[in-house]
């Protein structure tokens, strides 16, 4: 527990945040090289141009997924179900 609470004092600082930021920018930089690299293996889109596109296309699919991902995970939980209001005595029971 000690090891916890110091982790989430560092990744709760702004340098925290940054850093987790940078680590989910690698993370889809990563996959989308390796789709890159998968299309690669077809064959295909070898010339300098494709070439050119393709790695604009994982950086800007890199800056898109890490925004995503940080604009979800910064929204207030929602619940899954509705909650209801709390039982008044003075109400009728419905069936």
């Amino acid at each position: 527990a000690p090891c916890f609470k110091a982790i989430h004092e560092f990744l709760s600082h702004w340098y925290g945040q940054v850093m987790l930021i940078g680590w989910t920018f690698a993370f889809f930089y990563h996959f989308g090289n390796g789709l890159r690299h998968l299309e690669w293996d077809t064959g295909r889109a070898f010339n300098l141009k494709d070439v050119s596109l393709s790695g604009w296309a994982v950086i800007c699919f890199s800056v898109a997924m890490t925004a995503a991902t940080w604009w979800l995970a910064l929204q207030p939980a929602v619940s899954a179900t509705p909650q209801q209001e709390p039982y008044a005595e003075d109400q009728p029971i419905a069936n």
